[in-house]
């Protein structure tokens, strides 16, 4: 049997406020864990704008190329032509290299379709129409629809009665699945922080952050990385490219964020309890650890996440 692993970094950094065009590759290939610190020449970023010309033109070019091109040595080329091929940007045709697709724009398309096809591989369905996508786990698919996912605004509203309230960027509510006793889920609207959120609250354009937040999580959890199981993802849409997003995951029952369990025991002095806090700060570095090993590296990591 054969068994394919795929692995996909994408990392949150904050798009440059200069509109060059050099920052805005350096922004571009850092989200995708192109390019790191420990590459001080930027051989990496060299390579890649050479491929990108070349793209541009439709034409491959050899190692040799573009070590000459660059004026690094053959090996750092070859080294560096390896991660971008595993990073789905390039492709290698009879020793030669060129972008995965004709533009950068058609790149990403790539890539997200992608991550959506290593989801339905690991069961998961879609259902796409003018208004809306909706990508839900296959064991769930029935129940969830059927109690009305594919319009959350309208399944949280007239629920509120039997649900429970969690708190974070905006309001996170909790519903029992009908026909699963003791199990329920929490739905999540993607809303905007910072200053923008007093213009637009909640609606997004361009890149699918719900499917990428699907895929990622789906990736974790292959990796055994312990996260809260993803049921469902929403996008609504409002015009054009405009959506709104929606997140549905299994509520975590008799569970508590580091930060409340810290709160809690912050007055304690018996030495159990600074022994479980030991053990506890303990896991988390190791769990922590295991997930920038496995390639995981999160934007806004927490204490209440």
């Amino acid at each position: 049997m054969v068994i394919q692993h795929k692995k996909f970094t994408v990392i949150r950094f904050r798009r440059p406020i200069s509109k060059g065009l050099n920052e805005e590759l350096q922004w571009f290939g850092n989200s995708l864990g192109l390019f790191s610190k420990r590459d001080k020449d930027k051989s990496c970023f060299r390579i890649f704008i050479e491929l990108l010309k070349s793209g541009k033109r439709n034409i491959p070019l050899s190692s040799d190329d573009i070590a000459l091109r660059t004026k690094l040595s053959r090996g750092t080329v070859v080294f560096h032509l390896r991660k971008l091929i595993d990073a789905g940007i390039i492709v290698e045709e009879k020793n030669r290299y060129i972008l995965r697709a004709s533009n950068l724009e058609a790149v990403i398309e790539d890539i997200q379709k992608e991550q959506l096809a290593v989801c339905h591989s690991t069961g998961w369905l879609m259902y796409k129409d003018e208004t809306k996508i909706i990508i839900v786990k296959q064991d769930y698919e029935q129940r969830l629809l059927e109690q009305g996912i594919a319009a959350p605004e309208n399944l949280m509203s007239s629920l509120q009665s039997e649900g429970s309230i969690h708190t974070g960027r905006g309001i996170i509510q909790s519903i029992p699945i009908i026909g699963l006793a003791g199990e329920r889920m929490v739905i999540r609207k993607y809303l905007r922080g910072g200053l923008i959120r007093f213009m637009n609250r909640d609606i997004y354009w361009g890149s699918q952050r719900p499917l990428k937040e699907l895929c990622i999580g789906v990736g974790a959890t292959l990796e055994g990385i312990p996260t809260a199981e993803i049921l469902a993802v929403v996008m609504v849409n409002v015009a054009g490219p405009f959506y709104r997003g929606y997140i549905i995951s299994k509520e975590l029952s008799s569970c508590k964020d580091l930060a409340d369990f810290l709160d809690t025991i912050a007055k304690e002095t018996k030495k159990s309890i600074l022994r479980q806090k030991r053990e506890v700060l303990d896991k988390v570095a190791k769990l922590v650890r295991t997930m920038h090993d496995k390639g995981f590296y999160h934007g806004d990591l927490n204490l209440k996440n």
